[in-house]
């Protein structure tokens, strides 16, 4: 059954109230601490790094790279080492 509002507040207030939240305290357990076997750290072991291959100008670029942007690369490279051997430089 819905009841109507009332003609006029019963009470007038200057702001929210702020209602009181109770605050609940826990009761602190003592903590026991629980029995571990002692177990090893897992080693792992690692591949030794192995250093990058230094190329030089004599060799050719890799023929899986034809077609592709990365044989420009390589071919503007080669022109670049071949212009900085040349004597006079830039010929």
């Amino acid at each position: 059954m819905l009841v109507p509002e009332p003609a006029h507040p019963d009470r007038w207030y200057e702001g929210s109230v702020p209602a009181v939240v109770p605050v609940v305290v826990r009761e602190r357990r003592p903590m026991v601490p629980r029995a571990r076997e002692s177990v090893p750290p897992e080693v792992v072991e690692r591949e030794p790094v192995r250093p990058v291959p230094v190329r030089t100008a004599e060799e050719e670029c890799p023929g899986e790279w034809v077609d592709t942007w990365l044989w420009e690369v390589c071919l503007d490279r080669k022109q670049e080492l071949a212009a900085q051997e040349s004597w006079p430089p830039g010929i």
